[in-house]
């Protein structure tokens, strides 16, 4: 597999890439390197009060008391 990355990389015509990317996949199909099981979706809330959505690497709490 990264013969074949590197062999893409370096080929100038469009029409040899795009044979290697055929190769790659064929490759890929062979070798197995992942499984997809599903599906993840980041939590997210919107309010009347803010305009649009706040994105944050972590989560962000409000209204939390420690006790």
């Amino acid at each position: 597999m990264e013969a074949l990355r590197d062999k893409f990389v370096r080929e100038t015509d469009p029409a040899e890439q795009k044979a290697i990317a055929e190769s790659v996949q064929e490759r890929a199909t062979e070798i197995v390197t992942h499984v997809p099981l599903g599906q993840w979706y980041g939590p997210s809330v919107m309010r009347k009060s803010l305009v649009g959505m706040i994105k944050a690497p972590v989560p962000v709490f409000w209204n939390v008391e420690f006790q």
